[in-house]
């Protein structure tokens, strides 16, 4: 009856254990996730500042967005407004 008895303890302890173990390295995935999703957020955001930076400060990108919007919001009716230089 002893050995029935230690094995039953052995077996808890070790269940214990590895439930412990696995508790600690899922939340340590779940906070390096964390970590790795907002510095991606983060680098992205960047990345798109820098982008329209870069975009706003070249005057023949500026002018071509300007007629890009400009056609696609004039309506078919509507006659084109003339362009002075």
């Amino acid at each position: 009856m002893t050995t029935l008895h230690r094995l039953r303890s052995t077996a808890t302890s070790w269940k214990s254990a590895v439930l412990g173990s696995s508790g600690v390295f899922l939340r340590d995935i779940g906070h390096g996730l964390l970590e790795v999703g907002h510095n991606s957020l983060a680098l992205l955001g960047l990345t798109v500042i820098g982008i329209a930076l870069l975009a706003g400060g070249r005057a023949d990108l500026r002018q071509s967005k300007r007629s890009i919007w400009a056609s696609r919001t004039r309506s078919p009716g509507r006659p084109q407004p003339t362009r002075r230089s």
